[in-house]
């Protein structure tokens, strides 16, 4: 087979896209619940990544241990801080995959046709609409995201 006939008939997985998407999501939901207050994980979010630990025989985050090698009220000081560190990334990762997801689906709907490149009709009139609607609302918000 040629090099463009091998090119041509590649093409992402878009499952196994979506998966990982979806997993990452799951963990980073899980380790956020799990590093604030201690908390323990809903079993429904435990299967789902089980699901998908089995699936893919992987987990997508690191396992942090925060080792011990100080006086035990530095340890206390150390730990808090690493949880409210831990605590601000975490929430900013779920705000940022939160964000992201119209991208993805808009993403993973492109490389489900491998080969073209997908178009999207935007009406002028559906445009002005929503522009009409902003002016119209107190705060500018149409409500939609």
């Amino acid at each position: 087979m040629s090099d463009e006939a091998k090119r041509a008939h590649k093409q992402y997985d878009v499952t196994m896209i979506r998966d990982f998407l979806e997993q990452l999501q799951w963990e980073v939901a899980a380790s956020r619940i799990e590093h604030t207050a201690g908390d323990s994980l809903n079993p429904d979010v435990l299967a789902r990544l089980q699901s998908y630990m089995e699936r893919y025989n992987t987990v997508l985050g690191l396992s942090h241990v925060l080792e011990n090698d100080v006086e035990p009220d530095d340890f206390k000081r150390a730990s808090a801080s690493y949880l409210d560190v831990r605590d601000t990334q975490y929430a900013a990762y779920e705000d940022a995959l939160q964000i992201l997801q119209p991208l993805f689906r808009e993403a993973l709907e492109c490389a489900k046709r491998p080969g073209t490149i997908p178009q999207q009709t935007i009406l002028a009139s559906a445009i002005l609409q929503a522009m009409k609607q902003r002016e119209s609302s107190p705060d500018g918000d149409t409500g939609g995201s």
